[in-house]
């Protein structure tokens, strides 16, 4: 099953002179699996037939796969002679743990399926047999970029299926997550991303787009997205110059982008913001005071000689509950490059709030227990509160939950 091209000398030198690789009569593929798992579980695929569609009018010919099987896994791709697995884009979205990315479709147990790193095997899962397609029978050279949409696929140390398919399989970059989330908001953070890669932005300027769109039921957990990437030039392609058909817009207008032209630094030891708050302030926000935010930093990845990419974001807050509303800042080796906002902050509410929300933390635990679906063999293994607001504040309870060695999200929203 395995495939190794030779590629043209050509194509070669695009991909080492540039960050960004030009369509020129070649086909470019994509492989996008999602599925529903049928009553009270997950559904992926409505989300992944829209990733799907947006990669094709980003002209990667996608195969999209709604009822997983492991001949569907397997299959060649139906626009080139590669193996699905070795496309240019990989979308799999599913169930997920630091081993693999599985699929039940419907509760259908003769087709339980899902991608492992290594061998192919089969795993037992909550009493399943899953038929578990291996990475080691496919050549991924050629995968620019792999996303495992599923609970803790970069957790687990220093092995995961994420990790892999870039240290031991050769992607170019892939995605995993490091904690549970929701799958409705794996829904929108996965639009929001390929939207914004539709405009333009870079992966991980599209990643920060999406952590930062607002609307998640837990937006923490979707946001502990980890990058793997076999250079740090690969986090800065723009994937839409790969597009074969006239430029497609996506509706992420309520994004403000601003390119950073001054020197502006941020250090990823000191943390010190004060460069980056001084520059909004001069030039994009001119009552913003970092007092009514709170900062958070993200280092996508650093090479063996200090070179790094990562993000700085400012969420602003009311009292101590946090909105939707951000500035974030990317950062490359140590300068910003830019400056994105989502939302207009009103200073004006941005006054201490709690004195008046005499709230015990128990009383919430104790009212999201009995809200939240507990199954036979559940074990919570964490909670967390969180304090958000839109148009008043409220509380956010999340719930990670195990069961056989498999991980999930539950999430009670509690309002005053």
């Amino acid at each position: 099953m395995k495939k190794f091209r030779i590629l043209s000398a050509l194509f070669l030198s695009t991909l080492i002179l540039g960050n960004t690789v030009s369509a020129f009569a070649v086909t470019r593929s994509a492989f996008c699996v999602g599925a529903d798992f049928g009553d009270n579980d997950i559904k992926t695929d409505d989300y992944t037939y829209t990733v799907s569609s947006i990669l094709d009018t980003l002209g990667y010919h996608s195969d999209f796969v709604f009822h997983p099987t492991v001949k569907e896994l397997e299959k060649e791709h139906s626009y080139t002679d590669d193996d699905r697995l070795s496309s240019n884009i990989l979308f799999l979205a599913g169930h997920g743990s630091p081993d693999y990315i599985r699929w039940n479709y419907m509760g259908e147990d003769d087709d339980a399926c899902g991608v492992t790193y290594g061998k192919s095997r089969d795993i037992n899962i909550n009493g399943i047999t899953h038929e578990m397609v291996g990475l080691d029978d496919y050549n991924m050279d050629d995968v620019l970029l792999a996303l495992f949409v599923g609970c803790e696929t970069a957790s687990g140390g220093i092995v995961n299926i994420a990790r892999q398919a870039v240290n031991e399989y050769h992607a170019d970059v892939a995605i995993g997550w490091k904690e549970s989330f929701k799958d409705t908001d794996a829904g929108l953070w996965s639009q929001t991303f390929f939207n914004s890669i539709t405009d333009g932005m870079t992966i991980t300027e599209a990643g920060e787009a999406a952590n930062n769109v607002g609307g998640y039921e837990a937006p923490d957990e979707i946001s502990s997205w980890v990058t793997y990437a076999g250079s740090l030039r690969y986090l800065d392609r723009t994937l839409n110059s790969l597009q074969e058909w006239p430029e497609y817009k996506s509706t992420n207008s309520f994004i403000e982008q601003y390119v950073v032209d001054d020197d502006v630094f941020y250090s990823f030891n000191s943390k010190e913001v004060e460069d980056i708050a001084d520059y909004i302030k001069e030039n994009i926000d001119s009552d913003f005071n970092s007092d009514y935010y709170s900062v958070e930093d993200k280092l996508y990845m650093e090479d063996e000689i200090g070179d790094n990419r990562g993000s700085v974001t400012f969420t602003f807050k009311v009292g101590d509950f946090k909105t939707d509303i951000k500035y974030w800042a990317m950062i490359e080796n140590g300068k910003v490059t830019k400056i994105f906002r989502n939302g207009i902050p009103d200073y004006n509410i941005a006054v201490a709030i709690n004195d008046r929300l005499d709230v015990n933390d128990k009383d919430i635990i104790n009212k999201a227990l009995d809200n939240i679906n507990i199954l036979n063999g559940d074990t919570i293994i964490k909670e967390n509160i969180y304090k958000r607001y839109d148009t008043e504040p409220y509380f956010t309870v999340t719930f990670t939950i195990e069961n056989n060695n498999e991980t999930r999200l539950e999430v009670y929203e509690y309002r005053i």
